[in-house]
């Protein structure tokens, strides 16, 4: 809400500025007021081509390389992993699983994820999470 009230100001700060140039203008005669809009017009002009040369120069500075993705992996059951900001809910229930004894963790990927339920995400995760495991895994009985 306050940015809609910020905008409408702004937008009426800017349509009174231009009725109140054009009020000044008409009453300075077309001579007068040629020469007032020749004079503001170059130094608006001035500081628009400086502050593009400054903003064109601090974009160039940047580095253009992307960062690698960030190694990430989850294992086990109902595991997740992120390797950025999370913003959404994260729920894991993992019931009547087994899972093996002394089962070698997966090799290190850049994104890998093993395991019931197991989640894992390479970047920014903005939804929710949800993972359910319920059952029994014969596979993993001794």
């Amino acid at each position: 809400m306050a940015n809609r009230r910020n905008v409408i100001i702004a937008s009426g700060l800017v349509c009174a500025s231009f009725f109140g140039v054009a009020w000044f203008l008409t009453g300075q005669g077309l001579d007068n007021a040629e020469k007032w809009v020749s004079i503001v017009g170059m130094f608006v002009s001035v500081c628009l081509g400086i502050g593009g040369v400054a903003l064109g120069w601090l974009t160039w500075r940047q580095p253009q390389g992307t960062t690698p993705p960030s190694r990430v992996s989850a294992s086990g059951a109902g595991a997740t992993a992120i390797a950025g900001d999370s913003e959404g809910d994260i729920d894991t229930e993992v019931s009547g699983v087994r899972t093996p004894q002394g089962a070698p963790a997966p090799a290190p990927a850049q994104i890998s994820a093993s395991g019931d339920g197991s989640t894992a995400i390479g970047g920014d995760n903005r939804g929710n999470i949800r993972s359910r495991v319920s059952g029994t895994d014969q596979s993993a009985r001794p």
